[in-house]
């Protein structure tokens, strides 16, 4: 799987380049890891409950948060789970969540590799 598909390189240039030093730009794959932390649980105890509104709150929070950091993939198929028909009721919350969370994973190691 190409990086390219899991990070928008224009997206991350633009962050690298609001600083001579590349703090910034480290600063938001922080906070993009934090708030992924917490998206993903979210999305795990909806999905644990059932709470399908919940679920796509998170899967609304984890497009956005996919979103800042130029993570295509990632922000693609969370944007997708948000649609009702797309997530195949209650019961497909535990398989899309980890499906979720395979694409955090390939984005955190493709970001890593970057450092």
């Amino acid at each position: 799987m190409a990086e390219e598909d899991l990070l928008n390189q224009k997206t991350l240039n633009n962050l690298l380049g609001l600083d001579e030093s590349g703090q910034f730009l480290a600063d938001m794959i922080e906070v993009f890891h934090q708030d992924m932390q917490r998206n993903l649980e979210q999305a795990s105890q909806a999905a644990e409950n059932g709470d399908v509104e919940a679920f796509r709150k998170a899967c609304h929070a984890i497009k956005n948060a996919a979103d800042c950091i130029g993570a295509t993939r990632l922000r693609h198929y969370a944007h997708q789970l948000m649609d009702e028909e797309a997530l195949s009721g209650p019961q497909s919350m535990p398989i899309q969540t980890a499906i979720l969370q395979r694409h955090y994973r390939e984005v955190s190691e493709a970001l890593n590799s970057r450092s």
